[in-house]
């Protein structure tokens, strides 16, 4: 009789706030699969608030903090007036303003779901999971085909989810209330990121990465203390993974001199962005064509032609390959200031709720990854990477802002 009283009131989940955090929780473990299984998580989410809506459940927790709220919403309403001025054709225009509004709706979804204890906890062994797979699957591709790029199209993008994915599993890492099967998951997960990071040799997501490590060992110096033997075995078995992948691939020392070689020829400009200045230039040239108004998102390509400097030779690129040019072509300096001031925000939220004490670890994991794809995106964009795995990053920012909710 007991069980059955304790059953009956035991709260039920409802139905929308399940299709949220399934939505949700989809959408982060496939990123690296590609667009379509990520657009089926966020129509899940979708279904599930139609659902909350209509029978009219309690959302407090949807309120962003004023300002937060005030500056998204600026971003998402100013990338539409930029986006609807010069894209005259529909259909890129969707594609164009599909990019903010999906970085709006996954740093509020982000936000709206982790303020609970337990999506928090599903959401850690989520980014734990999906490392996991994607490291399991790129080392049996390297392994039988000697592709190194694992389940992505191209090796930057393998570098992005990496650094996405160093934050959260070294912060998570290094908590000593780990159980044996948690700890045991947190090792592989963190083992896999570094990897994969190394795998992709490329050098903005290994300088993103360093600053990644440098923060997170900041503000975990104790943790790390705590958790040496983890740590010595974490570097024994990194170590020697990417030897024995030396010892099967010898080209792999070539390209490990070559990105060490561009992060070391900081003076040259050229040799230090590898050969991109030519595609700064011709995003700067955009950008003092229409400075506060920009061009609208999707727009570099189909704009290149038309400011390309001197001496380009090869095709139309799709970006800039820098996350600040980006905005600049997209919307002005409006659009990069909103950022900007959107992305200090997320720091001092992450810091604040570091100095509370009360979830240290997921602090670290957002405030590493803020400052570490700030420092990334000099040299790539998680809106570039929107295809893949930048809903991660977006997931990480959203955690940012929810932990230092009052």
């Amino acid at each position: 009789m007991s069980k059955e009283i304790e059953c009956e009131n035991k709260p039920k989940v409802s139905v929308g706030r399940s299709l949220l955090e399934w939505g949700f929780l989809w959408a982060i473990f496939f990123a690296p699969w590609g667009p379509v299984p990520r657009y089926f998580g966020w129509l899940l989410a979708l279904v599930g608030l139609i659902v909350l809506k209509v029978r009219g459940e309690n959302l407090n927790r949807l309120s962003l903090a004023p300002l937060d709220g005030a500056i998204l919403a600026f971003f998402l309403v100013w990338s539409f007036v930029t986006t609807v001025a010069f894209q005259r054709d529909p259909y890129m225009f969707g594609k164009g303003f599909s990019l903010p509004l999906e970085f709006a709706f996954g740093v509020w979804l982000a936000f709206f779901l982790l303020q609970e204890p337990k999506i928090l906890r599903r959401f850690r062994t989520t980014l734990w999971a999906t490392a996991i797979v994607t490291f399991a699957w790129t080392i049996l591709c390297f392994a039988l085909t000697g592709n190194m790029e694992g389940p992505f199209s191209h090796h930057n993008t393998m570098g992005a989810h990496a650094l996405f994915l160093l934050s959260p599993t070294l912060a998570y890492f290094l908590d000593e209330r780990l159980s044996p099967r948690e700890a045991t998951l947190a090792f592989f997960a963190l083992l896999g990121s570094c990897v994969m990071l190394f795998l992709s040799f490329s050098s903005g997501a290994w300088a993103g990465g360093a600053v990644v490590l440098l923060f997170s060992l900041l503000f975990l110096r104790r943790d790390v203390r705590l958790c040496w033997r983890r740590v010595c075995l974490l570097l024994l078995c990194g170590v020697s993974l990417v030897g024995i992948s030396i010892l099967v691939d010898k080209t792999l020392v070539q390209l490990l001199f070559r990105e060490l070689s561009q992060l070391a020829s900081a003076g040259d400009i050229e040799a230090f962005s590898n050969n991109r200045s030519l595609l700064w230039q011709a995003a700067w040239n955009m950008t003092q064509d229409s400075p506060i108004l920009g061009h609208g998102w999707k727009s570099f390509k189909e704009l290149f032609p038309a400011f390309a400097p001197e001496g380009w030779k090869w095709g139309a690129p799709s970006a800039p390959h820098n996350g600040y040019l980006t905005l600049l072509v997209s919307g002005g300096f409006p659009l990069l200031l909103s950022y900007l001031a959107l992305q200090l925000r997320m720091i001092k939220s992450a810091y604040r709720a570091f100095k509370g004490g009360i979830h240290r670890h997921h602090a670290v994991a957002a405030l590493s990854l803020v400052v570490g794809q700030l420092v990334y995106s000099m040299g790539g964009s998680h809106f570039d990477a929107r295809q893949t795995v930048g809903c991660i990053a977006w997931a990480l920012m959203g955690l940012a802002l929810a932990l230092g909710r009052k």
